[in-house]
């Protein structure tokens, strides 16, 4: 595992969050310094956003240069992919914490449930189906609160 300040991922977290970082030879690039500039002479990244923080950068990279410049169809490309990676982080994340949640609903001891615009019950936990069963109504059967 390398040092960032050491990567070109370092430069493409410089730029906007939005911009993607590309060069056809680094040594024709604002780059040639960088510490980095040894080994990557061609590289195309873009910021990888998740919640509106960078999360980190989706990168291609040569060690030789390339013998054209990026397209502007090349760093949209790029730029699309690292976007579908944050909104996939995103998803997974969204996920993880509703699971989280429903869990927690479903250890709690008192009746907890949820309806839909229509009163439909769209959850209803353990101990709502107990309760339930006491007053001899199943809201899992039933397709709104009003049958109940």
């Amino acid at each position: 595992m390398s040092d960032l300040g050491d990567t070109m991922c370092d430069e493409t977290l410089a730029c906007d969050a939005t911009e993607s970082l590309a060069f056809a030879d680094v040594a024709d690039s604002d780059h040639r310094s960088h510490p980095a500039a040894e080994t990557v002479r061609a590289y195309i990244a873009a910021p990888v956003v998740v919640d509106g923080d960078v999360y980190g950068t989706l990168n291609f990279s040569m060690g030789e240069p390339r013998s054209a410049a990026f397209r502007p169809a090349d760093e949209e490309f790029v730029t699309l992919v690292a976007q579908l990676l944050g909104t996939a982080i995103q998803r997974r994340r969204r996920a993880e914490e509703l699971e989280r949640y429903e869990t927690i609903l479903e250890a709690v001891d008192d009746p907890v449930y949820a309806l839909d615009a229509e009163g439909r019950f769209t959850f209803v936990n353990d101990a709502a189906l107990e309760f339930g069963e006491m007053l001899n109504v199943e809201p899992r059967g039933n397709n709104s609160l009003a049958t109940c």
